[in-house]
């Protein structure tokens, strides 16, 4: 394997650049569900137009071949819409980070650029030199975008670079699918602390079991 690329996949593996997809492989794991339940869980999200593999093939699509002119990037990500996504424009590569996630990516972008004594990594360091004009238009590079500057610097091919970011996206939540599993409900974030309400009580009314039904449809 290319260095750059393991590389890329060690920081993609990064707690802090987990996503909605592990999540969703833990939610499917943590009651003792089998490890096959994640991975048909995490593929079902990393095949996502927004942040997934389709995002990086996007991606790449959009800034192979252009010149170093940061002129030409702000035009070539514009904000589109999407005919798979009823989400309003949004820039395949870019958006849906919060600011946390999106200086972690940013961080990991930079150790890709400066990593060892390899060549160079021209795209993610003209995004670097350039990013607050690029992000101002397109919004914050996310793991789709960053892995997609690391593959055309790596020159791999569109097809293998969708491959091989969903597969490893896909091992990650299956690992930690497995470590949910392990652990169990108990120690499930969502049971790790209780919650207190504190607004109003709401009013006590009667429940009219006739109107219910006829609202709907029953009777």
């Amino acid at each position: 394997m290319n260095p750059a690329v393991a590389d890329l996949i060690r920081e993609l593996a990064d707690d802090r650049l987990f996503d909605e997809g592990v999540e969703a492989a833990r939610n499917a794991c943590v009651a003792g569900a089998s490890i096959a339940s994640a991975a048909i869980t995490a593929a079902a999200w990393y095949d996502n137009p927004l942040t997934g593999a389709p995002a990086v093939a996007e991606c790449m699509a959009r800034l192979s071949g252009l010149t170093f002119q940061v002129e030409d990037w702000v035009e070539a990500l514009q904000p589109r819409s999407h005919p798979e996504t009823s989400d309003p424009e949004f820039t395949a590569g870019f958006g849906f980070v919060g600011s946390a996630q999106g200086e972690a990516i940013i961080a990991a972008c930079a150790r890709l650029v400066q990593a060892g004594d390899r060549p160079g990594a021209p795209r993610g360091a003209f995004f670097l030199e350039h990013r607050r004009a690029i992000e101002a238009a397109a919004g914050r590079l996310n793991q789709a975008g960053l892995a997609a500057l690391a593959f055309l610097d790596c020159a791999v091919e569109r097809d293998e670079a969708e491959r091989t970011f969903l597969v490893c996206r896909i091992e990650t939540a299956i690992a930690e699918a497995q470590r949910a599993r392990s652990r169990g409900l108990s120690a499930f974030p969502f049971f790790g602390e209780s919650y207190a309400y504190e607004g109003p009580r709401p009013p006590e009314r009667s429940l009219d079991l006739d109107a219910l039904r006829r609202r709907m449809g029953l009777v």
